[in-house]
């Protein structure tokens, strides 16, 4: 009889736990649901089931939404895409400016900072000029 040690036993309890995890997962795959993304399918049935858009509507879905910022065209959504990849940076740019600040290197500290001024300004702006609405909390950094 082989006495297990603690590793084989944790090891056995992570082996368990994303068996289990990629179960889950495989069962929000057949009810046709994603982990990470807020989109709910439902099946099309020919005949039965009414389509939301019709083609002309699809073909014009974003006709009068986006925007043009700094020389670049955006449609709507990849207006909110920039949107968001601007927060990312923004956050990411709290988390070093609190990681210089924490280690005493205020140079570093000083320059994320006016990068961050700069990056607020940018989103003030864009948000504008894309008709989208401000949405400072996304760029909140929740742990110091």
């Amino acid at each position: 009889m082989r006495l297990y040690d603690r590793k084989d036993v944790m090891l056995w309890q992570i082996t368990q736990t994303l068996k289990r995890l990629a179960d889950m997962v495989s069962l929000l795959a057949l009810a046709g649901q994603t982990v990470d993304v807020r989109h709910t399918f439902y099946p099309f049935v020919e005949g039965v089931s009414e389509r939301t858009y019709t083609d002309e509507q699809l073909a014009h879905i974003d006709d009068g939404l986006g925007c043009t910022f700094e020389g670049k065209t955006y449609t709507a959504y990849e207006a909110t895409q920039e949107q968001r990849k601007v927060e990312r940076t923004i956050r990411k740019l709290k988390r070093e400016k609190t990681a210089y600040n924490a280690a005493g290197l205020t140079d570093e500290e000083q320059a994320v900072n006016i990068k961050l001024r700069r990056l607020n300004a940018k989103y003030k702006a864009f948000s504008k000029a894309a008709g989208l609405p401000e949405q400072r909390e996304r760029m909140k950094v929740l742990y110091e």
